[in-house]
């Protein structure tokens, strides 16, 4: 069984630039720009991500550039590589993301999990599964248990 370490590496009184909280195989200091990263095998940010927030095993682990992200839970936002103010809350949550997103709101597990076209900006997926199998949508909100499976 793996033992978390809670690690302080850099906090900036003067900017207040820096604070990465670390378990196991973290993102690297020279990485972190105003952001915050709390969880094992987490992002792989570099200086230009600036302003995203994750917290959560393999939340974010791909984003490597993007601003103004929010990714909580284990798996968050976890395919993404270049995303900007998007927010995913719950496990799996926006987690296949591949391509640049814009302005998704995914609360939920699985919510918006499969997302992967460039211009499938401005979804809002509230509830257990809420746009599962959108792929290439954009502009949809949907909420509640299982909303919008059917949408592409």
């Amino acid at each position: 069984m793996p033992q978390s370490i809670l690690n302080v590496d850099k906090i900036s009184a003067t900017t207040g630039n820096v604070v990465m909280l670390s378990g196991i195989n973290f993102c690297a200091p020279q990485a972190i720009n105003s952001n915050i990263v709390v969880g094992g095998y987490g992002s792989t940010m570099t200086p230009t991500a600036v302003n995203n927030t994750v917290l959560g095993l393999q939340s974010g682990m791909f984003l490597t550039d993007g601003s103004n992200n929010v990714a909580l839970g284990t798996s968050a936002l976890m395919s993404a590589t270049i995303s900007e103010e998007n927010v995913a809350i719950g496990t799996d949550s926006m987690r296949n993301v591949t391509a640049s997103s814009y302005g998704q709101i995914s609360i939920g597990h699985n919510a918006l999990k499969n997302l992967s076209t460039v211009t499938a900006d401005g979804n809002t997926a509230i509830g257990w599964r809420a746009l599962w199998n959108a792929t290439s949508c954009g502009g949809n909100t949907v909420l509640g248990y299982s909303a919008g499976t059917s949408v592409t």
